[in-house]
């Protein structure tokens, strides 16, 4: 296990298991430390360089395409051409769109006219002469 703090030595640390007699200070050389000791110094030493290399690649992915450079620079007159397609098409879908909706309206004017013009005359008629007509749900016999 790792050191422990001794309550006798502050600053100090005691050996892992309460280990007899020894003692260490805080200004104890690296090399005079027991084995134990140097592999675990050494492990958060490793887990301290990887998070700092973790660190610099995360802020390394920023965004790196929003920042101009001569790279993009030369992409700007193809970018500018491009949103002004876009917004030539997005123009037209909103005529177009405004066109389909006039025309539906057109298109249920019509059809109610038809019932109030046609088929309801028609009806009217019928009904009078005592002519009946068929009903268009109606499945016609092919056999007759």
């Amino acid at each position: 296990g790792l050191a422990q703090p001794n309550p006798s030595n502050p600053g100090g640390l005691a050996a892992p298991g309460g280990g007899a007699g020894l003692s260490l200070g805080g200004k104890t050389p690296y090399s005079s430390l027991p084995p134990e000791y140097q592999k675990a110094i050494d492990t958060i030493h490793e887990a301290m360089m990887k998070h700092k290399k973790s660190m610099i690649q995360v802020q390394s992915m920023g965004p790196q395409s929003l920042i101009i450079s001569n790279k993009n620079e030369a992409l700007q007159p193809k970018l500018k051409k491009l949103h002004h397609e876009l917004s030539t098409l997005q123009q037209n879908l909103t005529s177009l769109q405004a066109a389909a909706v006039e025309h539906r309206d057109v298109e249920l004017k019509i059809v109610e006219q038809a019932y109030l013009h046609a088929k309801w005359p028609t009806e009217a008629m019928a009904a009078r002469r005592g002519v009946r007509l068929p009903d268009p749900e109606e499945k016609k016999d092919t056999n007759s």
